[in-house]
């Protein structure tokens, strides 16, 4: 009696070439999913990432300096333009006003820059059964970043002339931002 490999014994041979199609298969619609998701501009969005590392994700994000202060940083992916991406940043520092309770805010230092980023293509094989990613090239992204400080105004009667309505800026960018 031929000896049986140990697949063999636990899987039937049908059995493993589904599995092995349906593994295929779920890598072509992530390369696919992966390479649609990446053709559309960073839109209003809470920077994440699926590595749980928020430095990396692309969208805004945003810190409390100290009592009326926050710093806002936005991170877009190389189909984002650097207008878009300080859009974004005005977005979120007028969100942010909202959320506060308070109305007028003014901007105290911004930057807009574009990061360069090499990133490795690379492609799924097979190897020896054992599914591998095999580097077959490297190329550099151009990622906008723009960042804001702000301070959000106390509610008075009379606002300095550089103060933004966080209301206004909401209505203007709002409708093809988020």
């Amino acid at each position: 009696m031929p000896m049986r490999l140990l697949g063999e014994v636990f899987m039937p041979k049908k059995r493993i070439m589904g599995t092995v199609k349906g593994l295929i298969w779920s890598i072509i619609v992530l390369i696919i999913l992966g390479l649609v998701g990446c053709a559309r501009p960073t839109g209003y969005t809470k920077a994440s990432s699926i590595w749980g590392t928020v430095e990396k994700g692309y969208g805004y994000r945003d810190k409390r300096i100290n009592g009326d202060e926050f710093s806002i940083v936005v991170l877009g992916n190389p189909s984002t333009s650097e207008a878009r991406v300080a859009e974004i940043a005005l977005l979120r520092a007028a969100h942010l006003a909202k959320e506060e309770g308070r109305t007028h805010f003014v901007i105290i230092k911004q930057k807009a820059e574009t990061a360069g980023r090499a990133v490795t293509t690379s492609i799924p094989l097979f190897v020896a059964g054992v599914l591998v990613a095999v580097p077959v090239g490297e190329r550099t992204t151009q990622e906008p970043m723009a960042i804001l400080l702000i301070r959000l105004l106390p509610l008075q009667a009379a606002y300095p002339p550089d103060a933004l309505i966080a209301a206004e800026v909401i209505e203007q960018l709002a409708k093809h931002l988020e």
